[in-house]
């Protein structure tokens, strides 16, 4: 069973994340930044960063197996979304999409884009996505 640290997964979290970010055909330093943190915290490196940067379209779509995998993608795809201090329509349109094609629950997707916008300009208390995302655990 693959790990989220294989690294498939580290590039396939990359390569969504730029999809995210360009989604407006800007990226703005700071989500520049957001992603080549994530990135370097995965373990990937500068060079792999580069080259995904470059052509991040010419990655196909890997869905991670576990849960677990999924939802820090997810949770990595939505803070993206909100920092630069401006969630559009687009983005929100992507993030839904892609977290349909990861297999998280459409609705959990959509309470926890409601929780970014709430807090948009502002920290996300701690425990507030989790509080969402129990309503959805089975």
């Amino acid at each position: 069973m693959q790990s989220f640290e294989s690294d498939l997964n580290k590039k396939n979290q990359l390569m969504l994340l730029l999809k995210l970010a360009k989604e407006d055909k800007l990226l703005d330093s700071r989500e520049e930044k957001f992603i080549i943190d994530i990135a370097l915290k995965m373990g990937l490196t500068t060079k792999e960063i580069d080259t995904i940067f470059e052509e991040p379209e010419k990655m196909e779509i890997h869905i991670p197996k576990s849960e677990k995998e999924r939802m820090t993608c997810l949770y990595h795809l939505l803070f993206l979304m909100k920092i630069d201090g401006n969630v559009k329509i687009d983005e929100k349109r992507l993030c839904k999409k892609l977290g349909f094609k990861l297999g998280i629950n459409p609705f959990l997707v959509e309470e926890l884009m409601q929780v970014i916008d709430e807090y948009s300009g502002k920290i996300v208390p701690q425990g507030v996505m989790l509080d969402a995302v129990k309503k959805y655990l089975n």
